[in-house]
């Protein structure tokens, strides 16, 4: 046989093995998919008749669950969630709102734990028949006592049991520490002084414990007075003007006491507050002031850190007039620099400042409660010529005052001494003219080397050396 006619046979020999082997692969392959829809059937056959028994074992579930057949979907997972949120839950809440939903009819405990630390915060909880419960859980009194700040997992168990967890949240609750009952001022400051109106807050006060009575106590906690009573746990700030009680002002260190009792007449929370006694300071201290004087006021004892409204009234003003507004006041409550009010003058058709007596006032700025008052101030403006001394007439050696000419004569040339010697000015001759209105200011320098003692300063009409008013100084050192 040709060796062409050999091969041929062989080849075909070889397609038809690998025509064999191809289809006996494809065989399996049927085979095996036929065996996998078999068995699935087979599965879904043995639910059903499992369903119709009543009880469904899965390994997501922590217990058996029960339900009635007839065929449907399987009941939801069981679920537990915070109705009052997850964050800053205060460990004495005594409203922490839980929800239990797809649970089977039962009682359940709810627990919030981390780790070995937490308790039991709900008891026997009882489903209704759609597995569903909204409960409230007093935190304020587990067992064991309050739950240390932290992070806790919230889940369920069947009553009395610890474990399995039925439910569990999907978020951790967030305790934090309950603030302890206090009283605060609304402004966060506890140094007044007498007559301000104040605000007193009540913090973390339990309605539990209302109604409750504010008091004030003096420094050695002997009562003074109540100032409010029958107020519940949620009231508005408490408004107090501060009562007149010494010493308990800012200087001395010392506070008088502002307490909170509740029902049961316990004291519950306890505030200081430092109460100075205000005061107006005026300088000079010699009455009465008159017209075109430099009248200085400070203000001592009053609120620390505050600006107040210094005016003039009564008299013969037909309302008050407001002098100045204060810089800020110390820490003691004391005003660093003074008001400095000129008091009205006038000559000829102007009206100059009314005589009689006054009272000048502060005020807390912009209002029109007065704090401290210094009443029956004298103004009186004499008719004759007269001197006066910018801020006063008690100065040491040294000093370089400020001398101020009154209703002497328009426009004319004067000259003055202290103790007999020339006061010298700019003027080659040492004399000074006055204005329209007879008003001159000179600066002098009293002498480093000047004893102590009370000194005349007078003044004089150039013209003719004629004596037109006098002033006393004292000097001392």
């Amino acid at each position: 046989m040709p060796d062409e006619q050999k091969t041929r046979p062989d080849q075909n020999s070889s397609w038809r093995r690998l025509r064999e082997y191809v289809v006996g692969i494809a065989a399996i392959i049927v085979l095996g998919t036929v065996i996998i829809i078999s068995m699935a059937h087979f599965h879904r056959v043995s639910s059903v008749q499992a369903a119709q028994i009543g009880v469904l074992e899965e390994s997501k579930y922590f217990f058996p669950i029960i339900y009635g057949s007839g065929g449907g979907d399987a009941p939801s997972v069981p679920e537990i969630w915070s109705l009052s949120g997850y964050s800053s839950i205060e460990q004495t809440e005594a409203n922490f709102l839980v929800r239990l939903a797809n649970h089977s009819e039962g009682t359940y405990d709810v627990y919030l734990m981390n780790g070995a630390i937490g308790s039991k915060i709900c008891v026997d909880v009882n489903v209704d028949s759609l597995g569903q419960k909204d409960v409230a859980c007093d935190l304020s009194a587990v067992a064991g006592g309050l739950l240390p700040p932290g992070l806790y997992d919230l889940f369920s168990t069947l009553s009395g049991t610890l474990a399995p967890k039925v439910a569990i949240a999907e978020f951790q609750v967030e305790i934090i520490a309950t603030p302890q009952p206090m009283l605060r001022f609304v402004s966060g400051n506890a140094h007044w002084s007498v007559g301000s109106p104040t605000q007193i807050e009540l913090v973390a006060h339990r309605a539990i414990d209302e109604p409750f009575t504010l008091a004030l106590f003096d420094k050695n906690l002997n009562f003074v007075k109540n100032i409010a009573a029958s107020l519940p746990a949620t009231t508005a700030p408490i408004d107090w003007t501060v009562d007149n009680i010494a010493g308990c002002d800012v200087a001395s260190g010392t506070p008088c006491y502002l307490r909170i009792f509740k029902s049961d007449g316990s004291a519950y929370a306890e505030l200081e507050v430092y109460i100075n006694q205000p005061e107006l300071i005026l300088v000079p201290n010699a009455q009465p002031y008159t017209q075109g004087q430099a009248l200085y006021i400070y203000l001592t004892g009053h609120t620390p850190n505050s600006v107040y409204d210094i005016v003039i009234q009564e008299g013969a003003l037909p309302a008050p007039l407001k002098l100045g507004t204060t810089l800020e006041t110390n820490a003691f409550g004391d005003t660093p620099y003074a008001i400095a009010w000129i008091i009205p003058a006038g000559c000829g058709p102007i009206e100059g400042w009314g005589n009689g007596t006054y009272d000048i006032v502060s005020r807390p700025e912009g209002q029109t409660i007065e704090i401290a008052k210094q009443e029956n101030v004298e103004f009186f403006t004499q008719l004759d010529p007269y001197l006066t001394v910018d801020g006063g007439n008690i100065w040491p050696a040294g000093s370089t005052i400020t001398i101020y000419v009154h209703l002497h004569a328009y426009n004319a040339a004067h000259y003055m001494e202290f103790d007999q010697d020339r006061i010298p000015t700019s003027n080659a001759d040492d004399t000074f003219m006055t204005s329209n209105c007879g008003f001159a200011a000179v600066d002098y320098e009293i002498p480093l080397d000047t004893a102590d003692g009370i000194y005349k300063i007078v003044s004089y009409l150039a013209s003719d050396d004629t004596q037109q008013a006098e002033f006393a100084v004292t000097v001392v050192n």
